[in-house]
């Protein structure tokens, strides 16, 4: 908005609640049959969409892996303190991904995705929210949150070159598809 008669749609800055309009739908049916037959997993009819909490006018699709998600603010101090202000950033995705053994041993990294900002503008922070969803049929025994900063990737994707094509080694180096594929373009991220 530009001027204080023009016409818009406020979307508001804070957190719609689980149980409101516009984010209840999306959480499925949970009746005698989803009790009896799905209990203790999501509906059948879940979607995603459930878990976003932010107004539909602010959402983004979820950013592709080792890219970066551009954020403009407007007017949000006080014209007083500064007239006609913009901030602009980019928030990094990083590579946040989890480790999976399943009970038959087998071992998968699934890449993490950013899908929350929350920007404090008083505080000049910005909180990142990142999620995966993973099959019920997988059967994990253990999951592992795993992080590698980008300035060892280049050196982890070496040391899984080297560990991971040895079939005499022990040793396992798992890497999130994210970075396989930058392994493959043969790119830094």
């Amino acid at each position: 908005m530009k001027k204080i008669d023009e016409a818009g749609l406020a979307a508001g800055f804070g957190f719609y609640g689980r149980g409101w309009q516009g984010r209840i739908e999306h959480a499925g049916t949970y009746d005698e049959n989803w009790k009896q037959n799905r209990h203790p997993f999501l509906p059948k009819d879940f979607r995603f969409d459930y878990w976003c909490g932010a107004h539909p006018l602010l959402q983004f699709p979820l950013p592709a892996p080792l890219s970066a998600v551009p954020v403009t603010l407007k007017y949000l101090i006080s014209a007083r303190d500064k007239a006609d202000q913009e901030i602009r950033f980019q928030v990094p995705v990083e590579s946040l991904f989890v480790f999976i053994m399943t009970q038959k041993g087998a071992g998968v990294a699934q890449d993490m995705a950013l899908d929350t900002l929350v920007v404090d503008v008083p505080a000049r922070k910005v909180h990142c929210s990142y999620r995966t969803v993973m099959s019920e049929l997988m059967e994990p025994v253990m999951t592992e949150l795993r992080f590698i900063a980008r300035e060892e990737r280049a050196s982890q994707i070496a040391r899984a070159q080297q560990l991971n094509s040895d079939r005499t080694s022990a040793d396992f180096v798992p890497l999130p598809p994210s970075l396989l594929n930058l392994k493959e373009r043969g790119a830094h991220g």
